[in-house]
């Protein structure tokens, strides 16, 4: 027995390895997402599980023009069951958005466990290798504003927006300026964490660049600061977040800091500083 199995798995690996790009059309993908090999004691034979927002992110470059043949392929074993390629061709049927893919047939069924054991890059990995100056805040920048632009300022509704590499390099490309803003938050890092201090500090400078640096400076120093200055309350509660190591959700963290913003542009002073879940979140004034 263990014999026959044997000489089938080399007359399997006879077939030669044959690839080509290919116009994939969600016609076609459909069609190809059907070649599933036959579950085994009812689990699927291969093929990983299905990641709902990788679906989504794929078929959004998709619809955009900006998927790319990179390489990267669809492949199908020597029985033509479909082996790797699963997110690619939903997001083609989910986004009903034709792309090109390097497609590859008689792919050894055994080598399944070896695809994809790398990693993907990350655009903080991909802005370094461009020679952009801390590229891994950068790329987190990015992706903050793209959340921000994707839900027009209410950051609550992003949290599970999540943009692909080529979105966020499209949002560099149309705002180099998040590099300044990296650089102008570097002495906050004891009291914010780089990557929000910069979003916040990009998203201040768009309404005063010189009041967004003046703000920062506060922030850090504390110097200047009178009682029921809203920069203080903010600098007061980030503070002590920090030293009870109390981890601040993120969005009433952007709210507070965004309050502290519209405060001190208008000339107001607080006695105390706070956002509640009930609050339309606050728009930068």
């Amino acid at each position: 027995m263990a014999k026959k199995r044997t000489q089938k798995k080399a007359a399997r690996r006879t077939k030669a390895l044959r690839s080509e790009v290919i116009h994939i059309s969600p016609a076609k993908a459909k069609k190809w997402l059907e070649k599933q090999p036959p579950k085994v004691n009812g689990v699927e034979a291969h093929n990983r599980h299905i990641s709902a927002s990788v679906v989504t992110r794929y078929g959004r470059d998709m619809k955009n023009l900006q998927w790319e043949v990179n390489g990267e392929s669809i492949k199908f074993d020597e029985d033509g069951y479909l082996l790797d390629g699963q997110h690619r061709l939903m997001a083609c049927v989910e986004a009903r958005a034709a792309f090109d893919s390097l497609v590859q047939w008689n792919v050894p069924r055994d080598t399944f466990d070896t695809i994809d054991i790398g990693y993907t890059r990350t655009s903080g990995q991909i802005f370094g290798m461009q020679g952009i100056p801390s590229g891994n805040v950068v790329g987190a920048v990015c992706r903050l504003i793209f959340k921000h632009q994707a839900t027009k300022g209410n950051l609550p509704a992003g949290t599970h927006i999540n943009p692909t590499v080529r979105e966020q390099e499209q949002v560099y490309a149309k705002h180099p300026d998040v590099v300044d803003s990296v650089r102008a938050v570097a002495k906050c890092r004891h009291i914010l964490s780089g990557t929000r201090a910069a979003f916040l500090h990009w998203l201040f400078a768009r309404k005063d660049r010189d009041m967004a640096d003046l703000f920062f400076d506060a922030l850090v120093t504390g110097s200047s600061l009178g009682p029921r200055d809203p920069i203080l309350h903010l600098r007061n509660r980030l503070l002590e977040a920090r030293i009870m190591k109390n981890r601040m959700d993120i969005n009433y963290l952007f709210a507070i800091a965004i309050k502290a913003w519209n405060y001190t542009r208008s000339g107001k002073k607080v006695q105390v500083l706070t956002y509640k879940s009930t609050e339309k979140f606050p728009k930068v004034e």
